[in-house]
C-alpha cells in the first residue's frame, strides 16, 4: 500500500518536477522583438521578451508555449523531451485585412475588433499588476521584473489600440470618398491631419465629416500655394 502511494506521488509530482526554465530569442525576421508575450498555457505562465528579445519561462516537456504580439501571427512550440538549450523563434506580421470601416456603426466595429484582441491577450492584461498606494505596501513585488514588464506591455497595449482606434475612423477609403483624395495625396494629407486619439473618440459623426472635409481643403489650398510658389521662384 505504501508503494502504491509513494508511486502515486511520484506520478503527480513528476511533471512538475520536469519543469525547467527554457531560454531563448524572438525575432521579427532578423531583428530581435521586444514586448513579446510568452505564455506557458498548461501553467498559466507569462512571461514578456525584453529589448534584446530574450525569454525565460519554465516549461516541462510536453507542455505547449505560446508567443503572441499585436500585429504578428501566433507561434506555438511544444517542448520536446530532449534537453534544447535554446529556442530561437520567428514572428512573422500578419497580413489579415482590417474589415471595411464607415463612420456610421464605427462603436460597433471597434467594439468587436477589440473585444478579439481583449481575449487573445486575457492572460496578460488579467495580470494582477502592483502600482500606486499597493506599489508602496509591496515594494519588491512592485519593482519586480514581471510587474514591470506587465506594466510597460499594458501601456502598449493601450496605445495601439488607441492608435488602431484613429485608424478605423480616420482611414484612406472614408477620405478618398469624402474628399476624392486618393493615393499619395491622400496619405500626404491623413499625415498632415491626423487627429489624436481623445479628439476622434470625442466627435459625433457629423462633426467627423466636417472635420475631414475642412482640413481637406485647408491642405488643398496649402498645396496649391506651395506649387504656386515653387513655379514662380522657378
Amino acid at each position: 500500500m505504501r508503494l502504491v502511494f509513494f508511486l502515486l506521488l511520484y506520478f503527480l509530482m513528476s511533471k512538475d518536477m520536469l519543469a525547467q526554465v527554457r531560454s531563448g530569442i524572438v525575432k521579427d525576421e532578423n531583428l530581435p522583438l521586444a514586448g513579446v508575450a510568452v505564455s506557458n498555457i498548461y501553467t498559466d505562465e507569462v512571461a514578456l521578451t525584453d529589448g534584446a528579445g530574450k525569454f525565460s519561462i519554465a516549461a516541462a516537456p510536453g507542455q505547449l508555449l505560446e508567443f503572441r504580439k499585436m500585429g504578428y501571427e501566433l507561434v506555438r512550440v511544444r517542448i520536446g523531451a530532449g534537453n534544447v538549450p535554446y529556442y530561437s523563434i520567428v514572428l512573422r506580421h500578419s497580413f489579415q485585412a482590417l474589415d471595411e470601416v464607415v463612420v456610421k456603426g464605427k462603436y460597433t466595429d471597434f467594439y468587436h475588433d477589440s473585444l478579439r484582441y481583449r481575449e487573445y491577450y486575457k492572460k496578460q492584461l488579467d495580470f494582477p499588476v502592483v502600482t500606486g498606494w499597493r506599489a508602496i505596501q509591496s515594494p519588491f513585488t512592485a519593482m519586480s521584473k514581471m510587474n514591470q514588464q506587465m506594466i510597460h506591455f499594458k501601456k502598449e497595449y493601450r496605445w495601439l489600440e488607441e492608435m488602431k482606434y484613429v485608424d478605423y475612423y480616420f482611414n484612406e477609403k472614408l477620405i478618398t470618398n469624402i474628399t476624392g483624395l486618393k493615393g499619395d495625396s491622400a496619405i500626404a494629407y491623413m499625415q498632415a491631419f491626423r487627429p489624436n486619439y481623445d479628439m476622434i473618440r470625442g466627435m459625433k459623426e457629423y462633426e467627423t465629416l466636417n472635420y475631414i472635409r475642412h482640413t481637406a481643403e485647408i491642405w488643398r489650398k496649402r498645396m496649391k500655394s506651395r506649387t504656386g510658389n515653387s513655379r514662380s521662384g522657378g
